[in-house]
């Protein structure tokens, strides 16, 4: 598999460090392109990886970008790779397009940050027109938060089903156990507050400067340490500067490139940001035992847990910043305590391995897709389909009348069981089995259990699969295919994860590799890794495989119980049982701290 990541800076290349050196782990080839720098060079030199430069400029320049867009799909259609993984407005825009030209089969475009909401409205209106363009021509969006997520789709920008966030959000997560670990704290009297990050507009530079006026007339030792660049983008007045490299305790730093010192010597982070992607920052602080105040926004929302991890505040407000961050600094306790709760936070959702590992695997399960999508494959499969449904149809007729008679006789109409299931991508058809069950019922009216409801008929149909045998007008109608992960109860998909959900990449069969790896038998887990690993080592000569050794499995009735009931509970409630349980244990935990 070969991946390319585009971004207009090298810049932002050290964020995807880790990730790339997974994919190099996991036999990817990688190659990453971003405007000219020296800085592009050495990190393609420490990560052992292919670079290639492209001019891109931050800001709209039509000339410029037309030749950047030529650019980048001259060399998409020269190195032909299986994905392009684009990140940054400006390289998302122009490497989204440029690859669809090129037909690269997976383009991901990753929202780090919303720009269109923190500039004026005719500004506004040109970015979100640029978020759009990148999201019609991506195959796939990907965000780092959940909140710029909804944002997103709120603003009709891309339809909810083409959009994910991978794992809990971020790009590559926190090294918590690593680099950032709180056992590196320096004590000292003074209370110091630390803000990381551009000194711009949108960080909320104003706010936070009028709020230390406010802070520093409480608490006249307190200090403001401010580490980051002068955005000369964002216009933020000289005037202001100034101000803040005179104002008493403030001290400017710069840029900084390691920032633990920092985070060691704090006792509090803020972040009085317009927007975020998702702060990194934030996770950082939350990562070496820091309470963080920051602004009730995209980005922000979804790393502070307001009360428990820190205290979230309403955007552009310096008042309810100098009055939290004097909270704090009133009770060191409070502090400690969502400090140790953050903590906690960051090793339960956002560990890298984890983050790194469901991105590889998402490559692999869209690229699988693509492949199934798109190549000749997937067409004869469907032929496949069509021809041995319709032979097996023809050919079967008089069995499947047999067995319609003996239900109308034996249990009576209707004859046929249908039920909504969920099929390809998700969409809703209605299945068709044979009935096996009788419809009595106890003296209170409600139907009998499963058990008592299956009599003979009921039981000889599902030993020997004639019960399934209607399923082929589902595979007629392309809602089935013969081969495929079952179709499961509509209430299991809210319990499904991000993995097992590959399973409506393809239509669901009426037989499948779970089916002849267990079939009822099989714990839960087990059956449905048998699904995704399925989807996504698919191919023709597989399926001949399955329904092959389906046959034997038929006439062997083989791991089949015929009241499934008895064997495993319902996926719904073995699973509300270990989420309840998690929560007990991960509150018995925080109380414990």
């Amino acid at each position: 598999m070969k991946v390319i990541h585009v971004a207009t800076l090298a810049a932002s290349l050290p964020f995807l460090r880790g990730h790339i050196a997974f994919l190099r782990r996991s036999k990817a080839e990688v190659v990453s392109i971003t405007s000219p720098d020296d800085a592009l060079i050495q990190f393609g030199k420490e990560l052992g990886i292919p670079v290639h430069a492209v001019e891109m400029k931050r800001k709209f320049s039509p000339l410029s970008d037309l030749v950047s867009l030529f650019r980048l799909w001259l060399y998409f259609s020269l190195q032909k790779p299986d994905v392009v993984h684009a990140h940054t407005p400006k390289a998302g825009l122009l490497a989204m397009i440029a690859a669809r030209f090129a037909g690269v089969p997976v383009r991901i475009f990753q929202i780090h940050g919303l720009p269109y909401l923190s500039n004026p409205s005719w500004s506004a209106t040109l970015l979100k027109l640029a978020t759009w363009l990148s999201c019609q021509s991506a195959t796939r969006v990907w965000s780092v938060s959940q909140s710029n997520a909804d944002s997103v789709v709120q603003d009709s920008i891309c339809p909810p089903e083409q959009i994910r966030v991978i794992a809990n959000g971020s790009i590559g997560g926190v090294d918590a156990e690593g680099k950032f670990k709180p056992d590196r704290r320096i004590d000292h009297d003074n209370f110091t507050v630390l803000f990381i990050g551009r000194l711009a507009n949108d960080k909320g530079i104003h706010e936070l400067h009028q709020a230390w006026k406010l802070v520093r007339s409480s608490l006249p030792n307190a200090r403001l340490l401010m580490a980051g660049e002068v955005d000369s983008r964002d216009g933020l007045k000289q005037t202001v500067l100034s101000d803040l490299g005179n104002e008493p305790g403030i001290e400017l730093l710069g840029w900084v490139d390691n920032t633990v010192p920092l985070y060691s010597e704090a006792d509090l982070v803020v972040l009085p940001s317009y927007r975020e992607g998702l702060s990194t920052v934030l996770l950082e602080a939350a990562a070496m035992g820091l309470p963080s105040v920051a602004s009730d926004v995209p980005g922000c929302c979804d790393v502070v847990e307001n009360g428990i991890t820190g205290t979230l505040i309403p955007p552009r407000n310096y008042k309810a910043l100098a009055n939290t961050i004097l909270m704090y600094a009133n009770n060191r306790q409070l502090a400690r305590m969502h400090g140790d709760n953050g903590r906690q936070m960051v090793l339960r959702k956002y560990r890298p391995e984890p983050i790194w590992k469901e991105t590889f695997d998402q490559y692999i399960h869209l690229c699988n897709d693509s492949r199934y999508r798109a190549g000749a494959q997937s067409r004869i499969k469907r032929c496949e389909d069509l021809l041995i449904a319709s032979i097996l149809l023809t050919s079967l007729a008089p069995l499947i009348l047999v067995a319609a008679i003996a239900v109308r006789l034996k249990l009576g109409n209707p004859i046929l069981f249908e039920q909504a299931r969920p099929g390809r991508n998700g969409k809703e058809f209605t299945i068709y089995k044979f009935r096996t069950m009788s419809s009595a019922i106890n003296n209170e009216g409600a139907p009998l259990p499963d058990g008592e409801r299956l009599g003979w008929l009921g039981a000889l149909l599902r030993r020997s699969s004639i019960d399934e045998l209607p399923e082929l007008w589902n595979v007629l109608r392309g809602e089935m295919s013969l081969v495929g992960p079952r179709p499961l109860l509509t209430k299991y998909t809210p319990y499904f994860s991000e993995e097992e959900k590959l399973r409506f990449f393809v239509r669901p069969g009426i037989t499948g590799w779970a089916q002849i790896h267990g079939r009822n038998y099989s714990p839960w887990n087990e059956r449905l890794a048998n699904d995704v690993w399925y989807v996504n080592n698919w191919s023709l000569f597989l399926d001949i495989k399955i329904l092959i050794l389906t046959i034997g499995r038929v006439f062997a009735q083989t791991g089949v119980a015929v009241d499934a009931n008895t064997v495993l509970p319902d996926l719904n409630q073995e699973r509300s049982q270990l989420l309840a349980s998690h929560n007990n244990s991960f509150h018995s935990e925080v109380e414990r701290h």
